[in-house]
């Protein structure tokens, strides 16, 4: 269990669609070799759980005085957010490595941000989850989860056998678009039950400008729903405008012959998180709402009912489609 299932029916439902959000971003654009596999691999993963409070904004040195009940805070005292909890092992590259451990910090509570990243917009370390990191032994707070990435939490063991893979695959990765036969093992790759190893193939695929007409649709067709949202990611996320036309008019053909609602849905997650975490590209943030758009069609042509608190009526209500 994550601290998100203790938290009431209506704030459940926000953070359980940001944790997904930010799970098919971190998976789809996680590269392997953050994790030390050209030389000595170094990784972990892991199932972080928050203390009570964690997450929570306070002001260090404040306190109620006893004499007066008021709120007394130092001068020149700044709002900080509070990081604490422990986390434990799912698997690691070092037999020796650490199983178990605490982590405590605490960060600024900076309201104005030119740049937000994936952790402004969902924590494990405030609300729970699976992660990949690489430590660093000689650093202490956030600095020792190296590389973070947010996991599915059904993906934990999948991304400890990607990476124990990694060493083997890395060539291939890397001529792919020069060799045909590193090519044909990346194609078939692809199509791995394996969703980590899945989704950095098909990623390894779409950097090969214009050779993706006749593999696409067939991968877009995965069973896993998650492999669904992270390969409709990179779809939007990693291409040229040409490329990216295509890859919309696939998707939008897809989404037609699509009856199954969790299947919508997992291209639902994919388009949502390209607008939370690709801002910088309007292209793939267009590209994202077309889709949505696309989505909100099909939805009630199939009269899929949207709840209250859903994930479909989040994500049209926070993407202006209600």
């Amino acid at each position: 269990m994550i601290f998100l299932d203790s938290l009431p029916p209506e704030s459940h439902a926000e953070y359980a669609l940001v944790y997904e959000a930010r799970a098919v971003h971190d998976t789809a654009t996680l590269r392997l070799s953050d994790y030390g596999i050209a030389a000595k691999p170094a990784w972990i993963v892991t199932v972080v759980t928050p203390a009570n409070g964690s997450g929570s904004a306070t002001i260090p040195g404040a306190y109620i005085e006893a004499e007066t009940g008021q709120f007394v805070t130092p001068e020149r005292s700044d709002t900080v957010v509070v990081k604490k909890g422990a986390w434990q092992a799912l698997d690691t590259a070092d037999p020796l490595a650490p199983k178990t451990g605490n982590y405590s910090w605490t960060e600024p509570l900076d309201r104005v941000k030119r740049v937000v990243t994936p952790e402004d917009i969902y924590s494990p370390f405030s609300y729970g989850g699976t992660i990949v990191f690489r430590p660093e032994p000689k650093d202490y707070g956030a600095r020792y989860f190296v590389s973070c990435r947010l996991l599915f939490p059904e993906w934990g063991r999948a991304a400890a056998e990607a990476l124990k893979a990694a060493p083997q695959l890395m060539g291939s990765l890397t001529t792919a678009s020069t060799d045909n036969t590193s090519w044909a093992m990346v194609e078939k790759l692809a199509a791995d039950d394996n969703g980590v190893l899945a989704t950095v193939a098909f990623r390894t695929l779409l950097q090969s400008p214009g050779s993706f007409v006749a593999w696409l649709p067939a991968l877009l067709k995965a069973t896993d729903v998650k492999k669904l949202s992270t390969f409709a990611y990179l779809s939007l996320a990693v291409s040229s405008a040409k490329d990216r036309a295509q890859r919309i008019m696939e998707l939008g053909k897809l989404i037609n012959e699509t009856k199954e609602a969790d299947r919508l849905l997992a291209i639902a997650y994919a388009a949502f998180a390209v607008n939370l975490f690709a801002t910088q590209d309007t292209a793939a943030v267009s590209a994202a709402n077309e889709i949505l758009g696309k989505l909100r069609k099909r939805v009630e042509e199939l009269h899929i009912p949207i709840q209250d608190h859903s994930p479909w009526f989040l994500i049209f209500k926070k993407s202006g489609l209600t």
